[in-house]
């Protein structure tokens, strides 16, 4: 019984490493927030970042499968513009946190942004043939 305890421990302690070996990226990709903001609209004393990162489901390296990048996600925001932006890390115990990717996009719906830059109405719609409802916003 005493041998049988010992070897399950002994087969358990290998997978508790594995889980901790990747360091967690959330504060580098925190601190990159309000730089890549910056480069995409200039400088602006109306930025804020969340004081959080939200980590998304890992995506395999292509080049790899394999192994894995991490994927953290940060909010971001100017006056009344909400921006998500993603932050793809390589990440291992050896080299710590190695960014590979970054992307932003605004979150709003885009046909209403498109409308309001052209001063163009919002509620004017056609139907498809299939019955879709199509926003028309003029010639």
């Amino acid at each position: 019984m005493i041998r049988q305890t010992i070897l399950l421990i002994l087969l358990a302690v290998p997978c508790l490493a594995n889980a901790t070996d990747t360091p967690s990226c959330t504060g580098d990709a925190i601190s990159r927030a309000k730089p890549l903001l910056t480069l995409h609209f200039g400088e602006d004393d109306r930025i804020s970042i969340a004081d959080k990162a939200k980590e998304l489901p890992s995506i395999r390296i292509p080049s790899d499968p394999k192994q894995r990048f991490k994927v953290y996600e940060v909010w971001g925001f100017i006056y009344k513009g909400k921006y998500r932006m993603r932050f793809i890390y390589y990440a291992s115990a050896a080299s710590g946190c190695t960014l590979m990717g970054q992307e932003i996009s605004e979150h709003s719906s885009a046909m209403r942004q498109f409308a309001i830059k052209r001063d163009l109405p919002t509620t004017t719609a056609f139907k498809l043939s299939s019955g879709v409802s199509v926003p028309y916003f003029g010639c």
